[in-house]
């Protein structure tokens, strides 16, 4: 197996040794970028002296605690190398087939064919049986494998969509979907 070793989550993502979120913390862009933005308006802050100095201090300790979870969350996310990152593109691509397999149709969904409930029990039920890579992409997804060796699509779409921004693709799970 190629994909033995992958990791999504780092030690910013655990609370006593357990991941304790859905997605790791480096997933969320807008998030990063809202932080390096604050980290720098207070920074900017402290060194022009808008901030008197009873709230000097406590500026600065704001500020190296977030910049120390910022470098956590930054050192958290996986680096990867050539065939890595050609095994890790390999196995979401095979996973997003069958994700797609599990979707109903666009057409489908225009006619209103879907049924609700299968739609729910697709989403929420283990269907989407899971072997090599693309266990490997489920596990470092913290997904909920089955004793067979199952997913639900909600969980596949999450260790896809981590996948993928971790490759530095598209992550909306609607382009799977099939005409």
């Amino acid at each position: 197996m190629a994909l033995e070793n992958l990791t999504f989550f780092g030690e910013v993502d655990k609370k006593n040794g357990k991941i304790s979120s859905s997605y790791p913390a480096w997933y969320f862009d807008r998030l990063i970028e809202n932080m390096e933005e604050e980290i720098g308006r207070h920074e900017r802050e402290i060194k022009r002296g808008v901030i008197s100095d009873e709230q000097k201090d406590k500026m600065h300790a704001k500020v190296v605690a977030m910049r120390k979870k910022y470098e956590s969350i930054m050192e958290s996310k996986p680096s990867k190398k050539g065939v890595d990152i050609d095994n890790l593109a390999k196995a979401r691509k095979e996973l997003g087939k069958v994700i797609a397999e599990s979707m109903f149709t666009v057409s489908q969904e225009r006619q209103r064919l879907v049924d609700p409930h299968e739609e729910v029990r697709r989403q929420k039920t283990p269907i989407i049986s899971v072997k090599g890579d693309l266990f490997e992409i489920c596990r470092a997804a913290n997904c909920r494998i089955s004793r067979d060796g199952k997913v639900s699509r909600d969980d596949a779409e999450r260790a896809w969509k981590i996948a993928g921004r971790d490759l530095g693709e598209i992550t909306n799970v609607s382009i799977l979907k099939k005409q």
